[in-house]
Order: C-alpha cells, then structure tokens, then sequence
C-alpha cells in the first residue's frame, strides 16, 4: 500500500507457488566447535576455530538494544576495570587471546567448567533436502550475510545436479544455540554480533566447510545409485562375463556410509538425478569410472577451489564477496 506522500511502496506480486517434489535426503553431524581446522578453498579461509569466548561489545547491546553502562560497541581494547573484574571468574590464556583477536575477551566461557560447561562446544549441523528445497540447519544466529554465504554455498555446490530451481533456506537454532555467527569481516569490526561470535573469527568459515562435505556426501550417494541403474535388468541377469555388469568389487555395488552423518530417503519420490542417466550399456564404463573417481576424492579436495580474496569481491561473480549478486 502507498501513502499520499509515498513513504510506503506496492509490494511486489508473490512468486508463483511451486509444487515441491524429488527425494528427501539428510545428512547430520557433530562438530567440535572448539578445535576445527579450515581449509582455504572458494568458499573459506585457512584458520582455525577457537574454545568459546565473549567479547567486550558483547555487554554493549545492540542500537536497538542497549546493554550494560561502560561498555561500547566497536571495543577491539577492552576496559582495565572490567579486566580486574574479569580476573575473579578466569582470566583467559595466551593461546585464547591470540585465537580470538581482535576480540578483547570478557568471559574466557570456554576454559571454564565449574559447575559446568558455560557454553557449547560440541554443536550440530545438518542438510536436509525436500526435493528442491534444501534446508541449512546451524545451531546459532547467523547475520545477514553469514546466510547468504552459507545459502551461496550450498546452492553453487547443488545446483548442476540438483537443478538451478533449488531453493536453499536458513534455520537456525537447531538442536542447541551457541551465540552469534558473524563473518569474518564483521568480525573484525566487534560490534555486538561479531562479539557475540563465541568461535572467533572463523566460525562462519567452519560451518560452511563442514555443511559442504555433507553435501558433498549426499551428491556422491545420488551418485552411486545412478550409476548403479546404468545396468538393465536384463543385462545383469545373463552371463556373469557381461561387459556391462559391474564386478563385485566395484563402488556402485554399495552405497557409502559414515560415521559421522546420518541419511534417510524416500523411494517413492522420483530421483531427477537418475532418470537423467540413460540405462545403456554404451555408457556404462564411463559412468561406472567417473562415479569411481569421485568416490576416491578424499574430503579435502572436494573442497579445494581457487581461492579468493576480499579485494576480488563484486556482485555476479563466481567470487565470494561482501557483496553478492545485486546485494
């Protein structure tokens, strides 16, 4: 609705609804927020996460929130004062302040256990997909950006086997709230949120690491299941010397498991993923050699991509940046 004087603007028309239909698939894990490497690729940079710590700015609120007097948004110092007041809970270790700069830490919660744990450090992630709907699950608030790199991800990652009509959304607070989750720029800047970001600076960082190699495991399975109906059943049933029926030994003759992430699917859903693959003998070998390939891709380097920097951000580009497609 527009005012006389147009201070308010028509919305925009609704998009037309779309039926959701594919597999259901879903990938969960633990992560040990307090010691998790990064590696550099596309997507992340090389650090390290940090045991959780509260920062000074932390205590000053928000602008539409205000916290405690004497504490300041924007403080990468701190307040010798509260320092003194801060030596009576714990007064955080050398290894701490340096993992967590610029952060001045206020509450070292992270090395401190009595009567018990102040803060996670074990949390969960997962990927779940609905068809075309893919759903992040982080288990803290994640900024503005932080959801849009995270949905970024995700979706350049998804969309040449899962189509470019995925829709990738955000939720968060799954199954346990550890803070903020601010990006690395962000970060740097210790306003509320980023002070609030228990992790240090890479926690974004880890998150998307870690929510890519779920993903990544959900593409090798549809992988495997396609390639493993490259055989006709009447092909598989003649002769064991068949050229097109795979040997025993083969990686399409079994789905991959671990440990660390749990999968549920529905079969009466159609897989796109599949029907996409004709059931020829022609293209049994190549398929059977590329689905063998990527099953011995280690984790890493389904991760490695060149990497970027900030200076290299702008909107459109295959390049992460603070600005992101018409942002």
């Amino acid at each position: 609705m527009q005012t006389p004087k147009g201070y308010l603007t028509p919305s925009p028309p609704l998009a037309p609804a779309s039926i959701v239909h594919g597999p259901i698939t879903s990938r969960h894990a633990f992560l040990d927020m307090g010691n998790l490497t990064v590696v550099e690729s596309r997507w992340t940079r090389a650090g390290r996460t940090c045991l959780p710590a509260m920062g000074f700015s932390f205590a000053a609120g928000t602008t539409d929130g205000p916290g405690a007097f004497d504490f300041f948004q924007g403080d990468t110092k701190g307040n010798g004062f509260w320092k003194l007041i801060r030596s009576f809970l714990k007064t955080p270790s050398a290894v701490q302040v340096a993992c967590h700069a610029p952060k001045p830490i206020l509450l070292d919660t992270g090395e401190m256990n009595l009567p018990y744990n102040w803060q996670p450090r074990i949390v969960e992630i997962g990927v779940v997909r609905i068809g075309q709907l893919v759903v992040a699950t982080l288990p803290g608030e994640p900024t503005t950006m932080a959801g849009r790199r995270v949905k970024k991800a995700i979706y350049e990652r998804v969309k040449e086997a899962w189509g470019e009509d995925v829709t990738v959304v955000i939720s968060g607070l799954t199954n346990t709230y550890s803070s903020y989750i601010a990006t690395f720029e962000e970060y740097q800047i210790q306003r509320y949120e980023g002070a609030f970001t228990i992790f240090g600076p890479y926690t974004l960082d880890a998150y998307i690491q870690e929510l890519l190699k779920l993903t990544d495991s959900m593409l090798l399975e549809e992988s495997n299941e396609a390639g493993s109906r490259l055989v006709s059943p009447s092909s598989s049933s003649s002769s064991p010397s068949s050229s097109s029926s795979p040997p025993s030994s083969s990686p399409l003759s079994s789905s991959p498991s671990s440990s660390s992430a749990s999968s549920s699917s529905a079969s009466h859903f159609a897989n796109p993923v599949a029907e996409s693959y004709p059931s020829t003998t022609s293209n049994s070998s190549s398929r059977s050699d590329a689905a063998a390939a990527a099953i011995d891709a280690s984790p890493s380097s389904l991760l490695m991509q060149p990497p970027f920097h900030p200076s290299q951000e702008g909107g459109g580009s295959r390049k992460r940046g603070r600005r992101e497609e018409g942002e």
